[in-house]
């Protein structure tokens, strides 16, 4: 009798369990929560989740499938902090809390290109032809 009751009350805890992530995102040298920061569920360098804290710097990832994922936190003003090679187990909650540290990115390496995309595309009803912006520039303004 008693072990049908336990199993009568185990059963959907059984049944529902799931695999998550759940973690704190806080701050490197004062050790704050940081609320509203991003984190990225990666795998294989593709982005398969996202979610963003809470006010107490809290993340949770449900129904993730076992194996190895990159976990990064993004927030404004720090420096992004990826944890590599983070292993989900199977039917378990997985924890993973991450500290960021306050920091300026170095975008020295970092080229700008300007590109001009032509302002109207192919027109497929008339000339065919394809008009840029400095084509409209030396078209005459009607009066």
């Amino acid at each position: 009798m008693r072990l049908s009751l336990i199993l009568i009350f185990l059963l959907p805890i059984i049944l529902t369990a799931q695999n998550s992530i759940e973690g704190k995102i806080t701050d490197t040298v004062s050790g704050e929560p940081m609320f509203f920061a991003i984190v990225r569920l990666l795998q294989d360098g593709s982005i398969i989740k996202g979610a963003e804290t809470d006010l107490d710097g809290n993340y949770h990832f449900t129904n993730v499938i076992p194996g190895k994922y990159d976990i990064e936190a993004i927030y404004v003003g720090y420096i992004p902090e990826i944890a590599l090679n983070f292993f989900v187990r199977k039917d378990q909650s997985n924890r993973l809390d991450i500290s960021i540290k306050e920091g300026v990115l170095d975008f020295s390496d970092v080229t700008l290109i300007q590109h001009k995309p032509p302002l109207i595309g192919f027109d497929d009803t008339s000339t065919g032809s394809i008009i840029t912006f400095e084509d409209i520039l030396k078209m005459p303004i009607p009066k």
